[in-house]
């Protein structure tokens, strides 16, 4: 539910809401202590001082994911896992990704794919392992897959 801020009378304070983040409007500059008592509350601030945004909650995710992989790949584990793998050129093989919960050893996902963009259901805190390969084409290939990736999720000593 987004709460809409009038352009034309602007607030001391405005409040925006939504689902991903309450984002409060204030004056940038600091109101005299006076005049905010003064001024009832809704009154209409000077529409032509700049404004400071403060964000409440999280800041929305980025398009991409944030890390830098080999071979152009990018991972993250932003709300999950999520894994960009750029489209194999002709005869340069496929991509087979797998993501691992590490504390199950269940396979999440595992599939051999061209090129693709890979976002886990499962959002909150698992610690995933990542892994990607080059592999041929020809199932009957006796080629074997050239790991790519390995990378298992680990926030030991760091502020989640």
């Amino acid at each position: 539910m987004n709460t809409p801020v009038s352009a034309a009378a602007p607030t001391f304070a405005s409040v925006i809401q939504s689902p991903v983040a309450t984002v409060i409007q204030v004056p940038a500059t600091p109101v005299p202590a006076t005049q905010a008592a003064a001024a009832p509350t809704g009154a209409p601030a000077d529409p032509a001082a700049p404004v400071k945004i403060v964000y409440g909650g999280h800041f929305p995710l980025s398009e991409t994911p944030t890390q830098d992989g080999p071979e152009g790949i990018r991972f993250d584990f932003n709300d999950g896992a999520r894994v960009v793998l750029p489209e194999r050129a002709e005869g340069q093989g496929n991509w087979r990704i797998r993501l691992t919960d590490l504390d199950t050893g269940n396979v999440v996902f595992n599939v051999d794919v061209k090129g693709a963009r890979v976002n886990s259901t499962k959002r909150y805190y698992v610690r995933f392992r990542l892994e990607v390969w080059v592999v041929d084409v020809d199932p009957k290939s006796k080629v074997e897959p050239r790991s790519v990736l390995d990378h298992s999720m680990d926030l030991t000593d760091r502020d989640v």
